[in-house]
């Protein structure tokens, strides 16, 4: 019964760590992205979401 425990132990590690750093790196890569369109200047590249209509406020 313990063998039995441990391989289960490594089974289930073994698929959740794999889960765990995927979405631990890519909450990280969002978090990266959105920290830096919030602090990147407007001016450097405006985009049409920016400006819908062709002209600046």
């Amino acid at each position: 019964m313990k063998e039995f425990l441990y391989t289960m132990a490594f089974f289930g590690s073994a698929f959740f760590i794999p889960i765990l750093v995927v979405y631990g790196g890519w909450s990280i890569w969002r978090a990266a992205r959105w920290a830096l369109r919030l602090f990147r200047p407007p001016f450097s590249r405006p985009s049409q979401y920016d400006y819908p209509l062709g002209f600046k406020r």
